[in-house]
């Protein structure tokens, strides 16, 4: 979905996540190098909750300094999920 096909550079990894405190639930997806927009990068995020019909009230899709940086960030969210 979210994956390119092209090499990223450094500024081109991101992960997307969603968070419903009502729910007490928190979605992330795996690091991937990004070739789209930001805007379009969002609109599929917010296209693929829908399709798992997922409530949220805060999602975003942050950038990391490179694609080691973008996996401590998910990892960090896996364990606060754990936790």
């Amino acid at each position: 979905m979210l994956l390119s096909a092209r090499t990223a550079s450094a500024s081109d990894w991101r992960y997307c996540y969603a968070g419903s405190m009502q729910d007490h639930r928190f979605y992330v997806s795996p690091p991937f190098p990004a070739a789209s927009a930001i805007d379009r990068i969002e609109e599929q995020w917010l296209a693929w909750l829908g399709r798992q019909a997922l409530r949220y009230e805060t999602t975003a899709c942050p950038r990391g300094d490179d694609r080691s940086a973008v996996e401590d960030a998910v990892n960090a969210a896996i364990r606060y999920n754990a936790g």
